[in-house]
């Protein structure tokens, strides 16, 4: 008895519950049906600029692309002899011109080796003196007769290799000329100071690197391109670009395409063209490539909406929103803003920008003059 009764008591718990459940769900279907009845009652009104056309336009094809913008002309100063740095005043932003001193290296032990190499060459001269003095008796003495050809002819070799010394001797005091020369470096370009790497009084190798140097005053654009990005680019092609903290854009064209592929990208370089504000090296931009263009149907990228499965449009048709799935194709650039060449619209079809938002399907819609 007692379990018939607990039993009895879960059967009407049950049914209890799933008729609340039921009850929920059918004042949430009422509550959407609600709410759309009244969504569709409710006119928008939208201004002239939030309502665009499909056009028919010369769509200007575009490679998008990011890169560093450089310095055409720069300068890595290294030490060419080992040795104490003992003059390097500059630092990063400090100007400098063509041919300025821009570091030393303690030249003492060039300097002794070209005073060493400069007595070898004092001393194979006077061999030399000596050995033309000796062949002009012997000349005189072979005339005579007081003298074989053998013997004048070993006199003359000692001539010839006491000239091949004083030879070998300059070429020495040459290469510890330029050694000494060494140890002054200079700047060949005029540009300013990128980066410094040792600090005066430390001691550095050959080959180490002292100073960088860039001119600013031309600057170019470093891209990489996919190969099929790159397929339609050309020299002379221009671009636009925005360079980070440059609230302006710059315009620059293709001044040379590599010839191979770097990491399976294609480098591209583009030549910034005159009258762009103060840039530093190094500074990265991203902007576009224009290739061509071509004339198609198309409407601002703006206007399409990705937030379903396929893309679509919010069209406006007799005064009511319709959402309408479309194909798209190349983007481009068309009077300052990106535009994508679109399939499944008619000419002159009306659309919501996408600056609107998201209106259901059978808004009514008020365009305000």
């Amino acid at each position: 008895m007692r379990w018939a009764l607990v039993a009895l008591l879960l059967v009407l718990l049950t049914v209890s519950i799933g008729r609340a459940l039921w009850d929920r769900v059918r004042r949430q279907e009422a509550g959407v049906r609600q709410h759309a009845a009244l969504q569709s009652a409710v006119t928008v009104d939208l201004a002239a600029g939030d309502v665009v056309q499909a056009t028919s336009i010369d769509l200007a094809q575009i490679v998008f692309a990011s890169g560093p913008v450089e310095a055409q002309r720069t300068a890595l100063i290294k030490a060419r002899i080992p040795g104490e740095v003992v003059t390097l005043r500059l630092r990063e932003g400090d100007p400098v011109r063509t041919g300025q001193v821009v570091a030393e290296i303690d030249a003492m032990e060039a300097r002794l080796r070209h005073q060493q190499a400069l007595e070898t060459v004092r001393a194979a001269q006077a061999q030399v003196d000596i050995a033309l003095r000796t062949d002009r008796n012997n000349q005189a003495l072979r005339a005579s007769g007081f003298l074989s050809p053998t013997a004048f002819d070993h006199a003359r070799s000692a001539l010839d290799a006491a000239q091949a010394n004083l030879a070998q001797a300059k070429a020495a005091a040459g290469v510890a000329a330029k050694s000494l020369a060494d140890a002054t470096l200079r700047s060949p370009i005029t540009g300013y100071v990128a980066h410094k790497y040792v600090e005066q009084g430390e001691r550095v190798g050959v080959e180490a690197r002292l100073l960088d140097i860039v001119d600013i005053t031309s600057m170019e654009w470093q891209v990489s391109l996919s190969p099929a990005e790159a397929a339609p680019v050309r020299v002379g092609q221009s671009a636009t670009l925005r360079v980070d903290g440059i609230p302006t854009a710059l315009h620059a064209r293709v001044a040379r395409i590599s010839p191979a592929t770097s990491a399976r990208a294609v480098p591209v370089t583009l030549v910034l063209e005159a009258g762009y504000p103060p840039l530093r090296h190094g500074l990265f931009a991203r902007g576009s490539v224009q290739t061509g263009s071509v004339r198609t149907l198309a409407v601002p990228l703006s206007a399409v909406r990705t937030d379903k499965a396929s893309p679509y449009v919010q069209r406006i048709v007799e005064g009511k929103v319709q959402h309408q799935t479309v194909r798209t194709g190349a983007r481009g650039d068309y009077d300052g803003q990106t535009w994508v060449a679109i399939e499944g619209l008619a000419q002159g079809a009306s659309l919501v920008d996408g600056t609107v938002g998201t209106l259901r399907p059978g808004t009514s819609v008020r365009i305000r003059p």
